[in-house]
């Protein structure tokens, strides 16, 4: 998941923050293996309603509910975009 007030300083862990603070200090960023691993990203707000209905409606503790990205994208891709 990434958006707006996204933690960049966490060095371990959300890969676009990561490399979105290494960009910003000038520094590399890194791709772990071939970069051909597939991820979906999604952005906070595409969800926020969803999640906010759900509570509203006590459904999440009932069931499961997937609401992640649905277009996969190599590591590669994502960094040749965020760069």
């Amino acid at each position: 998941m990434f958006g707006i007030k996204q933690n960049i300083w966490d060095k371990y862990r959300n890969v676009l923050g990561i490399w979105i603070n290494n960009i910003i200090n000038d520094k590399p960023i890194l791709i772990y293996g071939d970069g051909q691993q597939v991820r979906s990203f999604t952005y906070i707000d595409n969800i926020l309603e969803c999640m906010w209905k759900a509570m509203l409606l006590n459904e999440a503790s009932k069931q499961t509910i997937n609401l992640g990205g649905i277009v996969p994208m190599t590591i590669n891709d994502a960094a040749k975009l965020l760069c």
